[in-house]
């Protein structure tokens, strides 16, 4: 136990230098006469880079350093200090805060046929991201969009990076994708997800399907680099639910707005060839 009347504290002198190549993230800290490099990275030693901090208090011949970063629970490691020895490596594991799950209707109702599934693959989001994957019955909920889905985290209903949406059967698949920096990292968290019935009627900016178009060709490029089962799975829904959301729009786009979709996906592909089809019935019967 550290006596605090002892500690020297030095609060973070410097936070962090990653290089593009690197792992995970390093934490270059100070204190007096020692130096400390601490490599940061999570529980499947991914970068957590995103506003990563640290402190160094000594006591004595022991160094503790404390780190943390948005969306991670703290943790700390004590190193020995050595005599005629000042720069140190080492580094250093931070573990999700704890999270708890609800899918409900409208009503606030849970819909009980809901099976969860919690981040857990390496490739397809990044340190700052947290994924959450669920399936549940359609039965009562026959027809859905992403629009239809409402994410509320501890009360904040503003914390949803990415929707994704496919049918499976009689269930549907989903996978909702937020920013690390909306979790509480020292309480817990409540997720919930609301999934209302009577399917909204919602007018889409043409720069939301720029950007599905976009979302589409970075999936397709990860799909080739994808070990898991499980990762293929998701990545094969995300594809899905994209492609299906472009078809079921793009026709009643404007011509300039359909140029600038097919612009931003593979020149060749079973979507780039139904988009042109699509386009051409269009363009004939305007």
């Amino acid at each position: 136990m550290l006596n605090v009347n002892r500690i020297f504290l030095n609060m973070l002198l410097f936070v962090f230098l990653a290089a593009s190549n690197n792992a995970y993230a390093v934490l270059f800290l100070a204190s007096g006469k020692y130096s400390f490099q601490i490599d940061v990275h999570n529980k499947l030693f991914q970068n957590v880079m995103w506003d990563a901090q640290g402190r160094v208090a000594i006591n004595g011949n022991i160094a503790r350093i404390d780190v943390d970063a948005k969306g991670y629970r703290s943790n700390h490691i004590d190193i020995q200090l050595k005599k005629n020895i000042r720069a140190y490596k080492s580094h250093i594991v931070l573990e999700d805060p704890p999270i708890l799950l609800s899918l409900e209707d409208e009503n606030s109702s849970s819909i009980a046929t809901c099976t969860w599934h919690i981040g857990g693959t390496l490739h397809l989001y990044w340190g700052d991201e947290l994924g959450f994957s669920g399936v549940f019955s359609k039965t009562g909920f026959e027809k859905l969009t992403k629009q239809d889905f409402d994410v509320i985290l501890n009360g904040d209903n503003q914390v949803s990076n990415r929707v994704y949406l496919t049918s499976i059967g009689d269930n549907w698949h989903f996978e909702i994708v937020i920013m690390r920096s909306k979790l509480d990292s020292v309480g817990d968290n409540h997720l919930t997800v609301v999934i209302n019935s009577a399917s909204r009627e919602t007018v889409l900016p043409a720069t939301y399907f720029y950007d599905l178009a976009l979302d589409y060709n970075r999936n397709l490029e990860l799909a080739s680099s994808l070990r898991s089962e499980r990762e293929v799975f998701l990545i094969q829904c995300r594809l899905e639910s994209n492609a299906n959301e472009l078809i079921n729009a793009f026709s009643g786009m404007n011509k300039d707005d359909q140029k600038e979709i097919l612009s931003r996906l593979p020149a060749e592909g079973d979507l780039v060839r139904s988009l042109r089809s699509i386009a051409t019935f269009s363009e004939l019967h305007r």
